[in-house]
């Protein structure tokens, strides 16, 4: 096996874990994405969606919560009101 290859197949393993993990986190955000529904409260987001990434104060609801996977190019945002959702958007970034 030449040195090249060998560099090629290391650089491929060491990249693995990385896109491994931005693909299973694109997938879990998108499918708890579908799964939060307007009116459910912030306990069943946070089940389905994870810790929000950040929650920001937002003119519809009392606050955003968004989520992202870097480096994919979409943002999920659910408005929160009381405690409940009270919209959902997915934004392309």
């Amino acid at each position: 096996m030449s040195t090249v290859l060998k560099i090629v197949a290391a650089v491929a393993i060491l990249l693995m874990g990385p896109v491994m993990y931005v693909v299973s986190r694109v997938h879990t955000l998108e499918l708890g994405f579908s799964r939060v529904q307007v009116g459910d409260s912030a306990q069943i987001v946070r089940a389905a969606m994870g810790r929000p990434q950040m929650e920001v104060p937002s003119p519809v609801g009392d606050t955003d919560y968004m989520y992202s996977a870097k480096p994919y190019p979409r943002m999920w945002i659910v408005g929160m009101r009381d405690g409940k959702v009270v919209k959902k958007t997915e934004v392309p970034l």
